[in-house]
C-alpha cells in the first residue's frame, strides 16, 4: 500500500535518446510546421524505443498505438 495505485504491478521505464529542438530565444510562438515536425521525430522515437524493448518487457505481440489529437497530424504506427 501507500502508492497512488491499488495493486502492485512491475513496471518497465525505456529512456530514449534526447530530441534536440532549436532554441526559441524570443519566447514567441513557434510555426506550426515546426512543432509538426518535432512531434512526429517524438512519435518517431517514441515508436522505436517501444519495437526496441517491448519483447524484455513483456508484450512481444503488441502493437503501439499513438492516438490522433484533434487539430494535429495523425501519426499511425505499426508494429513490425
Amino acid at each position: 500500500g501507500g502508492g497512488p495505485m491499488p495493486y502492485r504491478h512491475p513496471m518497465s521505464i525505456a529512456i530514449g535518446e534526447p530530441i534536440k529542438v532549436p532554441p526559441n530565444p524570443s519566447r514567441s510562438r513557434p510555426d506550426p510546421a515546426l512543432v509538426d515536425e518535432y512531434h512526429a521525430k517524438y512519435v518517431a522515437a517514441l515508436e522505436a524505443l517501444f519495437e526496441k524493448h517491448k519483447a524484455e518487457a513483456g508484450y512481444k505481440d503488441r502493437e503501439l498505438h499513438v492516438l490522433e489529437v484533434p487539430g494535429h497530424k495523425s501519426h499511425k504506427s505499426k508494429s513490425k
